[in-house]
């Protein structure tokens, strides 16, 4: 089965637009790669004045990681029962309800 990962991206939000303008440039710098690295590495920034910031940045990270494995798991459903001539519409809608 596809193991978990992260996506090969962070995905900023429009509403985010409004607590990143409250910050310095130099702050907002530091956020954007501290957001970026923990995509990547998992890596929590010890730096105090980001603390507070990067709480809410990453929750929407997990939260869009989440998602990615999620889609992940039923493309490699998708692709076995495509390679074994299985009705894939069938075995979709089964493991969105086994899912849940």
């Amino acid at each position: 089965m596809a193991e978990k990962k992260n996506s090969k991206g962070v995905m900023f939000y429009d509403e985010q637009l409004d607590s990143i303008n409250l910050l310095s440039d130099e702050i907002a710098g530091k956020l954007l790669k501290a957001c970026l690295q923990y995509n990547i590495s998992g890596e929590v920034p010890t730096d105090p004045s980001l603390a507070f910031a990067f709480s809410f940045f990453k929750v929407a990270i997990d939260r869009n990681n989440e998602k990615y494995n999620d889609i992940c798991k039923i493309d490699w459903w998708n692709k076995w029962t495509w390679n074994y001539n299985f009705p894939n519409s069938i075995y979709t809608m089964l493991w969105y309800i086994i899912k849940k």
